[in-house]
């Protein structure tokens, strides 16, 4: 799961201090909004990653 690995990226990156905007992750994997939602939601499901508001709007981080 490519999403994922993405978000623990930069979880480990940042020491956990930081996550991935909606659009960064958009952008970065190329696939389309719905597919990404698709994904998230999932992975928010399983407890695999958080939702925190950003200055910017949503960061998605990895959960521990």
């Amino acid at each position: 799961m490519k999403v994922l690995e993405l978000i623990k990226h930069q979880h480990e990156k940042s020491g956990g201090h930081c996550g991935l905007y909606l659009v960064d992750l958009k952008k970065e994997l190329n696939i389309s909004q719905a597919k990404l939602k698709e994904e998230l939601n999932e992975l928010y499901t399983k407890e695999k990653i958080t939702v925190c508001q950003g200055i910017h709007g949503k960061l998605i981080k990895y959960k521990l």
